[in-house]
């Protein structure tokens, strides 16, 4: 049994009346376990002997991953029936009102001027999300948008989703009464400081557990956006393409005689390789990263010291020449 695992989240993987050897090129000495814990990105190779007929189930040690999906139950082919499940189609449907039962999680984030959070509300297939940002007083502004979705298809990249935006934020008035409003480098008016729409889109996942979401507005906008599942596969994508950029991992990529760029394929071939790599240890790799930015800093402030110098030294000697 290959097991794959495509996400940021360790995953400890529990199969039930069995023992498994863990291969990964082990050989004979691989080890006997009955759970092994899955790392983000990593591919594991089970072996077991089937030889114990029945329904065992295959399932995911955290409890909220389990009653939200990761649970599964392995069976044989042409095996005898279960006398402990004498009505197997009702077990099935007891197991699946578990496996899909909602789970709810929500953060929030204080500061002097507002604060800014989100909920979640989501199941096997279901997904109601909502963020927000408030502020303290009228001029801070107030929003919050909600989606409401459904994912599709075998493995669920696909979502489509009703949403509801809401803003309001009243700006200060000049002297004589005009609001001071807020326009774009297109000269078009701030939006939020009156703003309800409902909206209809649609959110497919990418490689790399890159969410491409389109949205219609009741009002004609579209709008498209990528992001992250979530924001720790954002900074932690941002961290390990900023550390490839700085060791010029990608520069045996690159191609073109005049403007030398990186084909989609060799970028997403080696982001996920490196993901996988940086993981074992992912710890220790952001805090090289941090060291790397601040040694940056430093550098990018004594080169200012030093022109501040050039400078000083270049006036010094300056005036006591003819203008």
């Amino acid at each position: 049994m290959i097991i794959y695992n495509g996400s940021m989240m360790r995953h400890p993987m529990h199969l039930h009346g069995h023992d498994f050897r863990l291969l990964n090129g082990q050989g004979e000495n691989a080890p006997l376990k009955n759970i092994v814990d899955i790392m983000p990105m990593e591919t594991d190779t089970l072996e077991f002997n089937a030889n114990v007929e029945g329904d065992w189930f295959f399932h995911c040690h955290i409890l909220y991953h389990m009653m939200s999906g990761m649970g599964r139950v392995l069976s044989y082919e042409n095996q005898a029936p279960n006398p402990l499940i004498p009505n197997p189609k009702l077990a099935q449907r007891q197991l699946f009102a578990d496996d899909r039962k909602f789970h709810f999680m929500a953060e929030n984030d204080f500061a002097t001027n507002g604060n800014d959070g989100m909920a979640m509300l989501q199941g096997t297939r279901w997904s109601i999300g909502t963020e927000w940002r408030l502020g303290y007083h009228d001029m801070h502004g107030y929003e919050t948008e909600t989606h409401i979705g459904r994912y599709i298809g075998k493995m669920q990249w696909l979502m489509p989703f009703v949403g509801f935006d809401w803003r309001y934020r009243k700006l200060e008035t000049d002297a004589i009464g005009n609001i001071e409003g807020e326009k774009n480098l297109f000269g078009q008016t701030n939006t939020k400081d009156n703003r309800r729409q409902f909206s209809l889109g649609v959110a497919y996942t990418l490689p790399m557990m890159v969410i491409l979401q389109t949205e219609i507005y009741h009002d004609g906008n579209l709008r498209v956006v990528i992001a992250c599942k979530n924001s720790d596969d954002m900074d932690f994508y941002k961290t390990l393409s900023f550390g490839l950029w700085k060791a010029k991992h990608f520069h045996q990529f690159l191609t073109g005689s005049v403007i030398p760029f990186i084909r989609i394929s060799d970028f997403k071939s080696t982001i996920k390789a490196q993901a996988e790599a940086v993981s074992k240890d992912k710890y220790a790799f952001v805090q090289d990263v941090h060291k790397v930015k601040l040694i940056e800093r430093k550098e990018k402030q004594m080169y200012e010291t030093l022109a501040l110098l050039a400078d000083v030294k270049k006036a010094m000697m300056y005036r006591h020449f003819k203008r």
